[in-house]
C-alpha cells in the first residue's frame, strides 16, 4: 500500500517508518491511490478475475462436451456475483477521506469493498510487515523472499521491485571505489526494469529517474562486456536494450543519449548471421561496395530462430551450425525476465 505515487519509487529504501508513515503498520486511515481509483501496483488477484478464470475452464470443458460455441460465450458472460447483506445493502461500504473503502480491479469489471477481499489484504499485510526493513535481511534470502512475493501476491506487485533494488545493491561489489555488477545483480536490474515498464506508471522525480537509469544502463553495460564470453548473451542483450530503451523513452527521452553505443552493439547484432557474422539481404543494397557479403546475395531468405525469434542467419547451414551453442542459450519469444530459462541463463553454473 503506498502513501503517494513517489513511494513506487523508493525501492530498496522504504523502511518500516516510511511503511509507518504510509499507513501499512498502523490502523490508520489510508491515503494511498487505491483508495482514490485503480492501483496498478498490486498484482493480488481479485475475486472477478479468479472467478472469470474458473468458470472459462468450465466452459472449455463443456465446449468439448457440447461443441456449442454458444454455450461457452453465455457461460463466460455470465456477471459477475456482488456481495449483498441483508436489505439489498453492500457489504462493508466505509468511507475513508470522503471516499469509499473500495477496491477496483485494473483488469476486469471488479469493484467491491475491502471487506469483500479481507482474505487478500491479510496476505499483503502479512508481507509488508515482514518485509518492512529489507536491509536486516540476510543477502542470500532475498531471492527467496522475492520468490515468495510472487507466488503470494504476483512479480507486479511493488514489493517484487522493492527487493529486486535491494538485490541489486548487495549483489553489486564494491572494488577500490569503483562497482563491479554479478550476474544475480544484473538479474534483479532487469527485472526492476521490465516491472517499471510494465506498470506504465507516471515519470518519477528527477533524482529517481537518474537513480533508475544508471542501474539500467550499469545493467545493460555489463551483459554488453561479456557478449563474447562461454555462455551466449545475445538473445538477453537484444531483450534487454529493447526494454531499457522502452524504459528510457518514458522516462526522459533525454536518457537515450546514453544509450547509443549500445544501440549500435545491438544494431550490429541483428543485422549480421548470427553464425557467420555477414550482412543479412536486408543491409546488401546499404552495403553494395562490401565484399563481405554472405551467400544473401544469391537471392536467399534470412531465417530467423523459430524459439526466440531473436537471431537470424543466412541460410539454414548456418542456422544448424549455431544451434549447438544457440540452444543452451535460447530465450523463448514469450519468456519474460522472471522466466526460468532466463534466470538459468544468467545464473547458470558458469556463472
Amino acid at each position: 500500500m503506498l502513501e503517494d505515487a513517489n513511494l513506487w519509487w523508493r525501492g530498496a529504501n522504504i523502511r518500516s517508518a516510511a511503511l509507518q508513515k504510509a499507513g501499512l503498520l498502523s490502523n490508520q486511515e489510508c491515503c494511498c491511490a487505491r483508495c482514490y481509483g485503480n492501483d496498478v501496483c498490486r498484482a493480488i488477484k481479485c475475486p472477478g478475475c479468479t472467478d472469470y478464470q474458473k468458470r472459462l475452464k468450465a466452459a472449455k470443458i463443456l465446449m468439448l462436451l457440447s461443441t456449442t460455441a454458444v454455450l461457452m460465450a453465455s457461460f463466460v458472460g455470465w456477471g459477475r456475483v456482488t456481495l449483498h447483506g441483508v436489505n439489498n445493502k453492500r457489504q462493508g461500504e466505509v468511507h475513508r477521506n470522503g471516499k469509499l473503502k473500495r477496491w477496483r480491479c485494473t483488469l476486469c469489471d471488479f469493484n467491491a469493498s475491502d471487506v469483500a477481499v479481507a482474505g487478500y489484504i491479510k496476505i499483503e499485510m502479512s508481507l509488508t510487515e515482514d518485509l518492512a526493513d529489507l536491509s536486516a535481511i540476510p543477502k542470500d534470502k532475498l531471492g527467496d523472499w522475492l520468490s515468495v512475493v510472487g507466488s503470494r501476491v504476483g512479480f507486479d506487485h511493488w514489493l517484487a521491485p522493492a527487493l529486486c533494488m535491494e538485490i541489486y545493491k548487495r549483489h553489486t561489489v564494491d572494488t577500490n571505489g569503483e562497482k563491479t555488477l554479478t550476474f544475480t545483480a544484473a538479474l534483479a536490474g532487469l527485472r526492476f526494469g521490465e516491472w517499471f515498464l510494465s506498470r506504465k506508471l507516471q515519470s518519477p522525480p528527477q533524482q529517481v529517474i537518474d537513480e533508475v537509469a544508471d542501474m539500467l544502463i550499469n545493467t545493460l553495460d555489463f551483459l554488453h562486456g561479456r557478449l563474447p564470453g562461454i555462455r551466449d548473451l545475445r538473445v538477453v542483450y537484444l531483450r534487454a536494450h529493447d526494454m531499457i530503451r522502452n524504459v528510457m523513452e518514458n522516462m526522459d527521452k533525454g536518457l537515450l543519449d546514453r544509450l547509443r553505443p549500445f544501440s549500435g552493439a545491438a544494431q550490429n547484432i541483428k543485422r549480421r548471421c548470427a553464425f557467420c557474422h555477414k550482412f543479412l539481404p536486408e543491409d546488401i543494397k546499404i552495403n553494395e561496395e562490401n565484399e563481405d557479403i554472405s551467400a544473401t546475395d544469391e537471392g536467399s531468405v534470412p531465417l530467423y530462430c523459430v524459439h526466440c525469434m531473436t537471431l537470424c542467419y543466412c541460410d539454414m547451414g548456418c542456422q544448424m551450425s549455431d544451434w549447438k551453442r544457440h540452444r543452451h542459450y535460447c530465450v523463448p519469444l514469450e519468456a519474460d525476465f522472471q522466466s526460468a530459462k532466463l534466470s538459468s541463463i544468467l545464473l547458470g553454473a558458469n556463472s
